[in-house]
């Protein structure tokens, strides 16, 4: 059994192999924050030797996407403390992962500069801000990262956000057993 936003997941990489295309999209939804078309990419690419291997498959799919499915990617995420938060509607795991840090019950003088960063940062880039907050050791870092991301270009900040993106995947991947025989060496990095 694993845990990840307050759920028992029983799953190993060995049935995610197994699996048919759609069971194996739905089984792995919560690693992509709801972007099915990544796992669905991801699926023929199977069998993957570990967790690490299909992560390394999730972000070839998104760094091979095109622009407008990556914002699309990056859209499906929430902002941080923003409506999703407010209206209940976040993922468990996006919800748990913003609580660690308190952004469910941010002062009013945080808050309120966390809005006009968020604004300022989708006018930017026309998505919101995404950061592994698990990654982030106080809501004072993730002020930092989020005021130095706003200096970047476009492109930049693409690739940042991948790379955000792909740790909270990894972060999430940890729930999956890595219970598959070892498989050849090959080059599965990325």
């Amino acid at each position: 059994m694993h845990a990840l936003g307050g759920t028992l997941l029983a799953l190993g990489i060995q049935e995610l192999n197994a699996a048919e295309a759609e069971e194996f999209v739905a089984k792995a939804s919560f690693l992509v924050e709801n972007s099915a078309w990544v796992l669905e990419r991801a699926a023929p690419q199977r069998p993957f030797s570990s967790p690490d291997a299909l992560c390394n498959a999730i972000d070839s799919e998104i760094r091979a996407s095109g622009q407008s499915e990556q914002f699309r990617l990056f859209n499906a995420h929430p902002e941080l403390a923003g409506t999703e938060a407010l209206a209940g509607t976040m993922t468990a795991a996006s919800t748990g992962e913003q609580g660690r840090l308190g952004f469910n019950a941010l002062d009013k003088t945080d808050l309120e500069r966390l809005r006009r960063m968020n604004r300022e940062y989708r006018d930017r880039f026309g998505f919101p801000f995404v950061i592994a907050l698990r990654r982030q050791p106080s809501l004072a870092a993730v002020f930092a990262e989020f005021q130095r991301r706003l200096e970047h270009t476009l492109e930049q900040e693409i690739s940042e956000t991948i790379s955000e993106i792909m740790h909270v995947v990894r972060g999430r991947a940890a729930a999956i057993a890595n219970d598959a025989a070892p498989a050849p060496s090959t080059n599965e990095e990325i």
